[in-house]
């Protein structure tokens, strides 16, 4: 167990995960879980939720990653897999935050997009490694660029970022005005205050004690295992309206750690409304379904694994 996640507001998640063996801690017994989440963390945490399996591993030669490293498996699935790769130096930096076009390949990767759709963004070249995988982005629409035909592959992913791209894949019901009650609402970008409002309602994600959002710091560990647990079991909207007319996602680079505790509520799993709930991932757990369990037509052939449901 680890001794530094006590009266955390994901305490509960991080301990769920911990127990199932899909995260861990550090050598000297703590979590951090406000620290901003490394690449290597997220393909650890991908690679135990994703629906579809990385790849067998493959012999590696990054400078920084040695055969020791608690990583090292794990990196050498997605490398192989061609879900991500190193740098021209050599080095593959598995301690650096999350970037964007690492983001939408892994979740690209998680969720089974194949779709593939025409971009034409000045700073990413067909040649680029992440080029197919940002079109498969775009194409499942819970990315974009920004208002100067950039997508910026290299920058962090902030937590406005990570809420709009959570809403999408989720489908989730976009709503401004939920965001509002946020103390720093204005610093929150215009396209992002809907999906905002969105993952505060579904609470994929909230905000903090002080009651701000802090839409541009950097995504932390507590906050990605908390938003992909709340992510696979959030509802898909399929009457989802999506109100907002600006189709530009102008992305702020910011990669400051986030160090205050958020008020992030864990779901509690359980629908109390008579709908519907369509199925997306292989296994679902501890939910209350009121209406039809409706199997996703992108699972095909896939098994499923039902437990408490």
């Amino acid at each position: 167990s680890v001794n530094d996640v006590s009266g955390h507001w994901a305490q509960s998640v991080i301990s769920k995960w911990q127990n199932e063996g899909r995260v861990g801690g550090y050598q000297d017994g703590t979590f951090l879980p406000d620290r901003a989440i490394t690449r290597a963390e997220f393909i650890r945490l991908l690679n135990n939720t994703a629906t579809t399996t990385f790849t067998s591993d493959t012999q590696m030669h990054f400078s920084d990653v040695k055969q020791q490293d608690w990583y090292y498996n794990d990196i050498a699935k997605a490398v192989s897999g061609n879900v991500t790769k190193g740098f021209e130096d050599g080095t593959f930096r598995p301690n650096n935050a999350i970037s964007r076009a690492e983001f939408v390949t892994l979740a690209n990767k998680a969720f089974g997009y194949n779709t593939q759709a025409s971009i034409s963004f000045s700073d990413v070249r067909p040649q680029y490694w992440a080029y197919a995988e940002i079109q498969k982005g775009v194409a499942a629409g819970y990315i974009k660029g920004d208002s100067v035909g950039t997508f910026r592959p290299g920058a962090a992913v902030t937590r406005q970022e990570a809420a709009v791209m959570m809403a999408q894949i989720k489908k989730l019901q976009t709503n401004a005005n939920a965001s509002t009650s946020y103390t720093d609402y204005n610093a929150i970008a215009n396209w992002a205050k809907p999906y905002v409002g969105a993952v505060s309602s579904a609470k994929v994600m909230q905000g903090f004690p002080n009651g701000a959002f802090r839409p541009q710091t950097s995504m932390t560990r507590a906050e990605a295992v908390t938003a992909l647990e709340n992510a696979i079991f959030a509802p898909v909207n399929n009457n989802n309206t999506n109100n907002n007319t600006n189709n530009n996602t102008n992305i702020n680079n910011s990669t400051n750690n986030n160090t205050n505790n958020s008020t992030n509520n864990n779901n509690n799993n359980t629908n109390n409304n008579s709908a519907n709930y369509t199925l997306e991932d292989t296994s679902l757990r501890g939910r209350t379904i009121n209406g039809d369990l409706i199997i996703s037509s992108s699972l095909n052939s896939k098994d499923v694994t039902l437990n408490n449901v």
